[in-house]
C-alpha cells in the first residue's frame, strides 16, 4: 500500500490489487468507509472526507479542510467501517488488510 499526499487537501492510496467497495451482505456501493487520519490538532474520520473516489487500485481522498504536514494513516481499524461499505479486493471480496499508523508522505 502506497499513501501520499496529492494536494493539501487529497491523499492518493495505492494498492496492489483492483478494488471494489461493498458491505459484508455483499451489497455495492459507490463510497467506502473506515478511513482515519490522526494529526498533530486530533483525528479526521469519513466526516472530514468531502469526497472518495475509487478506480481500479486506486482510492482518491478529499478532504474539506487541508491538513497538516504531520500526517498518519488508519482504515479499518476498531469500529470505524463496521457494518458499513469497505474497500475490498476484486477478485476474493475480502476486505483489504486493516492499515495502521501509516506516515503520509
Amino acid at each position: 500500500l502506497s499513501v501520499k499526499r496529492t494536494s493539501d487537501t487529497e491523499i492518493q492510496l495505492t494498492y496492489d490489487g483492483e478494488l471494489s467497495v461493498s458491505d459484508w451482505r455483499g451489497e455495492t456501493a459507490k463510497r467506502p468507509t473506515g478511513f482515519r487520519v490522526v494529526t498533530s490538532e486530533g483525528s479526521l474520520g469519513d466526516n472530514a472526507i468531502s469526497a472518495v473516489r475509487v478506480a481500479g487500485k486506486t482510492v482518491v481522498l478529499q478532504f474539506a479542510t487541508p491538513l497538516p504536514d504531520q500526517a498518519r494513516f488508519f482504515y479499518g481499524s476498531g469500529n470505524d467501517g463496521q457494518d458499513k461499505p469497505v474497500l475490498r479486493v476484486g477478485q476474493t471480496g475480502q476486505p483489504v488488510p486493516m492499515v495502521f499508523d501509516v506516515p503520509v508522505d
